[in-house]
């Protein structure tokens, strides 16, 4: 039995080490809310405002900040929000709750 341990062992270390190095590019690209690489027709930043406000925020103001939109927002506790929006699909890449 202890030759088996031994055995697999550094095969499961092997396999979390490979899958460590093939992530860690995603990890890279995960901390940058950047849509630089932005493909395909973008929506309208009324639009954009339009989505924010069904998520519950009053969109104050829609900028392009790094290829993202921009949209600065309160909720209805009236906290400042920061939210990064892809043009495109509309999906939330990263929301600031700014002080």
């Amino acid at each position: 039995m202890n030759k088996t341990l031994i055995l697999t062992a550094p095969a499961i270390a092997l396999s979390f080490a490979l899958g460590l190095a093939f992530t860690a590019p995603a990890f890279a690209d995960s901390d940058d809310p950047s849509c630089a690489k932005v493909e395909g027709k973008w929506m309208s930043k009324e639009k954009a405002r339009e989505r924010a406000m069904l998520m519950g925020y009053d969109a104050r103001k829609v900028k392009t900040e790094d290829g993202c939109y921009e949209i600065y927002a309160t909720n209805k506790d009236g906290e400042r929000f920061e939210i990064f929006m892809h043009p495109v699909t509309g999906k939330v890449v990263e929301t600031k709750k700014k002080s």
